[in-house]
Formats: structure tokens, sequence, C-alpha cells
């Protein structure tokens, strides 16, 4: 039976949606990205390199995911719109329960509920909530897939939990940072599964498509990823850009000088890769396998 923070937290965000829809606002330009190049795709028109919506609307995503997407194209995108907010907002309210419960039962261990908490972190992130809502980006989704995936990997489900691990790793790879942190914690099956799932998220689109087809796409999708991971220091025209990235705020710190590069890139994320390595072996040693996994 849902509880109290569910109904009030569930009407909030849906007053919000129908706010911006009345205000004229609930643009979604990010879900406009999607809707449309999966209209290409199943007109068999160009994906990648193409500008949907606005000038920076490019499809930077894997070939799978316009299949995941394809239902939404039988809607008028005002209809898709308010279904893909709607799906945001049930997905916003699940994770703060999920968080919750993850973080009581693995960090704060015997800390009792409290209902209050749950207002707090939804005062706290309702901005950021605004936006993905305004934005109609998948990252709610993937981080509902994330936090129901460590709950069932803690349950011992390794396998369905290995399956959303390799769902977030197709559609935003630089999730394959998890993959070192389930070989740390020897979570086999998880890397299993995971793997299985980038495996045939790859390969259904060329089952699809056909096999030169379904390659070519696939190319073209690592050149969009290429060209995107540039933009963490620049915009196309030359100007800074992505100042909440790592990159971009050493780039700044440096006066310039750090090149900007996708081997530099490559390089800071391997020294924060080894850093995470030691914090975590140290932190495993303190309190425990099963609980560094999570606190990590």
């Amino acid at each position: 039976m849902p509880n109290r923070f569910t109904w009030i937290a569930s009407t909030l965000l849906v007053a919000m949606i129908a706010i911006e829809a009345i205000n004229g606002r609930l643009w979604l330009n990010d879900l406009r990205v999607y809707w449309e190049a999966s209209g290409h795709f199943l007109h068999g028109e160009a994906v990648y390199g193409s500008s949907f919506g606005l000038d920076s609307g490019f499809y930077k995503y894997a070939p799978i995911g316009l299949i995941f997407f394809s239902p939404l194209v039988l809607l008028p995108f005002p209809v898709a719109s308010v279904v893909f907010a709607l799906l945001i907002a049930a997905a916003i309210v699940i994770e703060i329960h999920a968080a919750d419960r993850l973080v009581r039962r693995q960090a704060l261990v015997g800390a009792p509920f409290s209902e209050a908490v749950l207002y707090l972190t939804l005062l706290i992130t309702a901005v950021h909530f605004h936006r993905e809502l305004h934005l109609g980006n998948v990252n709610m989704l993937l981080l509902l897939a994330l936090l129901v995936g460590i709950d069932r990997s803690m349950k011992g489900m390794g396998n369905s939990a290995g399956a959303l691990f390799g769902l977030a790793m197709l559609m935003k790879p630089h999730f394959v940072v998890l993959l070192p942190l389930l070989l740390l914690h020897r979570k086999w099956r998880e890397v299993s599964a995971a793997s299985i799932t980038i495996a045939v998220g790859i390969l259904l689109p060329v089952l699809l498509m056909g096999w030169r087809s379904g390659v070519a796409l696939h190319g073209e999708w690592l050149h969009a990823m290429v060209a995107h991971n540039a933009s963490v220091f620049y915009t196309g025209s030359g100007s800074k850009m992505a100042t909440d990235t790592l990159y971009s705020v050493l780039w700044q710190v440096s006066g310039g000088l750090l090149p900007a590069t996708n081997a530099v890139a490559g390089l800071v994320l391997a020294v924060v890769a080894l850093a995470f390595f030691f914090v975590d072996r140290r932190m495993t040693r303190a309190i425990g396998e099963q609980r560094s996994f999570i606190c990590s």
C-alpha cells in the first residue's frame, strides 16, 4: 500500500507536469531527439549526424535505444511528451524509496524508516527533478535501472541485476566504470549478465536491419560518441562548455594549457579509476565486502 509520501510526491510531480503543459513549456527537447530519431530509424532515414529540434539535438545513444523509443513514435509528440513525463515522475518517486531502503540497509544499518527523510530528499533534489521533467532525458529511467540493479545484486539476484547494469551501459557507455567495481567485488554473475545484455543490444539492430546496414549504423554511433566526448571541453564553435565535468574544470584551472583531447580525457579517467580502486579496497577492509560494494 503506497504511503503518504508516495501520494503527495506523485501529486506534486503530476501538478508540475500539468503546469508545464498549461504554460506551453512541456518541451521535453531531449525526448524530441529520441522521438524524431526513432521516426527516422523506422523510415530508413539518417539518425546520427542530424540535429532534431534544437541545433544541439543530436542522437548519440546506441541503435538499440531507437527500438526502445519506437513505440512513442506511434503517438503525436504532445501525447508522447505527457506519457514520458509521467514515466519520469513515477521513476522519481520509486527511486527516492529505493535509495532510502538501500542506504538504511547497507550504509546506516539499523536506522529506522523516517518519512521526513523522504520529504527532505524530494526538497533537496526538486530542482534537478524539475530539470529532468522539463528536458525529458533518460537519466531518471537509467538511475532507476541502476538502483533496482544494485538492490537485486544485494539480494543475490545477479542475473537480473547484471541485465539492468548492461542496459544502462548500452544507453550511456560511461557506465562501464561499474565493471571494475563489479569485478573487484567478484560479482561474476552480474558481469556475465551485463556482457550478454550488451552483446544482445548490439546484435539485435544488426539482425533487424541486416549485417551491412546494422554495422554501418553502429559505426555512426561510435563516431557520434567520439564527437560528443570532445564537447567535454568545447562546443563546436570552440567556446568553453560542460563546466560541470571534471575534464572541463581541469582545463579551466590550467588556463587552457591542458590539451583538450580524448587521450587526456582517458588519462584523467584512468587516474580517477586508480584512486577509486584504493578507496574501495580500504573501505572493504574497514566495513566488509557487501557494505563496501554499495557504499563505494
